[in-house]
C-alpha cells in the first residue's frame, strides 16, 4: 500500500530521507520544491476501486550545462491526467547529461512508490533513447557510474508492472510547463 502522509513538509521529508539514505546521496539540496496539488488524493487514495481504469504516468528528465557540468532533476507524476506530483529543475550535483536522466528517473519513482502500490501498473517517459533502450534490454549499461544507479533503478521497477517509453523532447516540455502552470509557478522551461 502506497505511503500516505498529511501534508507536503511531511511528504518533503520523508522523499528527502528515502532518498539520501542510498549508497550515495542523490540530492543535495532539501526537496522545497516539491508540490501536490490533488486534495482528493492528499486525503486518501484507494488503490484497490477502479484499478482497470488507472492509469500514472511518470515523466522525467535530466539536464546537463555544460556536459559534464551542474546536473539538473525534473519529474511529473500524473493519474488520469492529473498532476499529482511534480518537482521541476532541482539541482542534483555534478555529472553526465546520462547521469542526470538516472537521477531524475530515480526520483521520479522513489515518489510513485509513495502514491502508488505495487499492483499498479506505471507508465515511464523519458527523452532519452539510451536510457529507455539500456531499461529494455536493448543496449549494454557500460559506464560503471551508470550500471550503478541502473542497479538502483531496476531494484525499484521489479516491484511492479511497468513500461518505459521514449517522447520527443517538445512532448516532455510540454508535460512541465503544463505542471508548472498548474501549480502556479511563474517559471517556465
Amino acid at each position: 500500500m502506497a505511503h500516505q502522509q498529511s501534508g507536503t513538509e511531511e511528504l518533503d521529508a520523508w522523499t528527502c530521507k528515502r532518498l539520501s539514505e542510498g549508497k550515495e546521496e542523490l540530492l543535495q539540496t532539501p526537496c522545497r520544491e516539491q508540490r501536490f496539488t490533488s486534495n482528493r488524493l492528499r486525503g486518501g487514495f484507494d488503490p484497490q476501486k477502479g484499478r482497470e481504469r488507472e492509469m500514472f504516468k511518470l515523466y522525467t528528465d535530466g539536464a546537463c550545462h555544460p556536459n559534464p557540468g551542474s546536473m539538473s532533476a525534473s519529474y511529473a507524476l500524473y493519474h488520469n491526467d492529473e498532476l499529482l506530483s511534480s518537482m521541476l529543475d532541482v539541482p542534483i550535483g555534478e555529472g553526465t547529461s546520462n547521469l542526470a536522466e538516472y537521477l531524475a528517473l530515480i526520483l521520479g519513482l522513489e515518489v510513485a512508490k509513495v502514491w502508488l502500490s505495487t499492483e499498479l501498473r506505471l507508465n515511464v517517459y523519458v527523452d532519452s533513447e539510451l536510457l529507455v533502450k539500456q531499461l529494455m534490454g536493448e543496449y549494454q549499461v557500460r559506464n560503471p557510474r551508470l550500471r550503478q544507479v541502473y542497479g538502483k533503478v531496476s531494484e525499484i521497477l521489479e516491484e511492479r508492472a511497468w513500461r518505459a517509453t521514449w517522447i520527443s523532447r517538445d512532448e516532455m516540455n510540454s508535460r512541465f510547463k503544463l505542471a508548472g502552470r498548474i501549480e502556479g509557478r511563474g517559471k517556465q522551461r
